[in-house]
C-alpha cells in the first residue's frame, strides 16, 4: 500500500451491549410493496435488513419457540399493502390447526389449517396457476412482473415437516411432495413463490431443501443444522445459530447480498393486537377468488370418516368341537 493511500483516521467501536437485545417494533406498511426490498428486520449496526422476495423461495429454519412466527408475520406485514390492493395473493397453510395464522385470515386468499386434503389441493392448484402462467408467458418474459390482473402468489407454509415427513397418509404425502417439488423448481420465475418454516432441516425431513435460494437461520439445536440451513461453511464464518441465548427470539442469521459472510438480525415482533388490526385494515379484496381462491374457507371440507362397526367376537374353537364339549343335557321336559 502506498503511503498516500493509507488511512489517517481509524474508528474504533467498542460494543458495550447487544444491539439486538430490544424488541423490534413492526415496520410501517408500504402502500406498494417493493418486492426487491421488504423491510423485515434490524441489523446489528441498527440499519434495516430487507428481503429480496421477487423470483425466489424462502426457507426459515429454527427450533421451537425461536421466533419463526416473527419472520412470517413480518413478511406478511411488508406485503399487506399489496394484499389489500390485489397485487399479492397469500395462500397460507397452517398444519397446527390455525394456531399461528387464524388471526390474519381476512388477509388470505386461501387458507388451509385442518384438512391435509385441503392443503394438498391448495398446492395442486398453485401448480395449476404456475402451469397456466408458463404457457402464457413463455417467449414473452423470463421473470413475471406482478400486477393487479396478474398478482404475485405467495404460498406460506408453517411447520413444513408436518407435510413432508410426519404425515401418515402415504398418498397425500406423495401428492404434496410432487407439488412442492414442481413449485420450488419452476414457480419462482412465474410469480408463484414458496415461503416455508420448519424446525428440523435434515434431508429426510425436507428432501428438496436445496431448492430454496434464500434461507434464514434462527436459533437451532445442533451445529450441523446451521450449515444445513445457510449452506456449507456458514457456521465457520460466524453464524452461531446453535449458541443463541434464550432471550433471542426472532434473532437469526441471514446471508447478505454480494458477500458470503452471515449477518445477525432481529425480526420485528407483531403482537396479537398488531395482527388483528393489520387484518382488519388490509383484508384481501372480494375478487381474490379469481385465481382458484376464496377468502375464509378451505378448498376441501374436513372429511367425514364413516364409523367402523365393531365385529362380534367369535369363539376360538370350531362349533362342532364346542357342541361335543358342551352336549345338551337330557331332561324329562326334553324327553316329553
Amino acid at each position: 500500500m502506498r503511503f498516500r493511500d493509507r488511512p489517517t483516521v481509524v474508528y474504533l467501536v467498542l460494543v458495550r451491549t447487544d444491539a439486538l437485545r430490544k424488541l423490534v417494533p413492526p415496520f410501517p406498511v408500504p402502500t406498494v410493496p417493493d418486492f426487491t426490498a421488504l423491510a423485515l428486520a434490524r441489523r446489528e449496526d441498527l440499519r434495516t435488513w430487507s428481503l429480496h422476495l421477487l423470483a425466489t423461495h424462502v426457507l426459515i429454519g429454527g427450533a421451537t419457540r425461536r421466533g419463526k412466527g416473527s419472520v412470517l408475520w413480518s413478511m406478511v406485514r411488508a406485503l399487506a399493502g399489496g394484499v389489500s390492493s390485489g397485487l399479492v395473493r397469500l395462500w397460507v397453510i397452517d398444519p397446527k390447526g390455525g394456531m399461528e395464522f387464524a388471526m390474519g385470515r381476512p388477509m388470505f386468499a386461501r387458507f388451509a389449517c385442518k384438512s391435509f386434503e385441503a392443503m394438498a389441493d391448495l398446492l395442486d392448484e398453485a401448480v395449476t396457476v404456475m402451469r397456466e402462467r408458463q404457457t402464457r408467458l413463455a417467449g414473452v418474459v423470463r421473470v413475471h412482473t406482478p400486477t393487479v390482473d396478474d398478482p404475485l402468489v405467495v404460498v406460506v407454509i408453517d411447520e413444513m415437516a408436518a407435510l413432508t415427513a410426519y404425515l401418515q397418509d402415504s398418498e397425500l404425502k406423495k401428492r404434496i411432495a410432487n407439488s412442492l417439488g414442481l413449485l420450488l423448481s419452476q414457480g419462482a420465475g412465474v410469480g408463484v413463490l414458496v415461503v416455508a418454516a420448519l424446525q428440523d432441516p435434515r434431508k429426510d425431513v425436507l428432501p428438496f431443501r436445496d431448492l430454496f435460494p434464500t434461507r434464514i437461520a434462527l436459533g437451532l439445536t445442533e451445529e450441523s443444522q446451521v450449515d444445513m440451513v445457510l449452506g456449507d461453511g456458514a457456521r465457520n464464518r460466524g453464524a452461531l445459530a446453535d449458541q443463541m441465548p434464550r432471550w433471542a427470539k426472532g434473532v437469526g442469521y441471514v446471508i447478505l447480498d454480494g458477500t458470503p459472510d452471515p449477518m445477525r438480525v432481529r425480526f420485528s415482533y407483531l403482537s396479537d393486537d398488531h395482527i388483528r388490526a393489520m387484518a382488519e385494515e388490509h383484508p384481501a379484496p372480494a375478487h381474490a377468488a379469481d385465481i382458484l381462491a376464496q377468502v375464509g374457507r378451505e378448498t376441501t371440507p374436513e372429511p367425514e370418516r364413516a364409523s367402523v362397526p365393531r365385529q362380534v367376537a367369535r369363539p376360538l374353537l370350531p362349533k362342532s368341537l364346542l357342541d361335543a364339549l358342551n352336549p345338551k343335557s337330557d331332561t324329562p321336559e326334553e324327553d316329553a
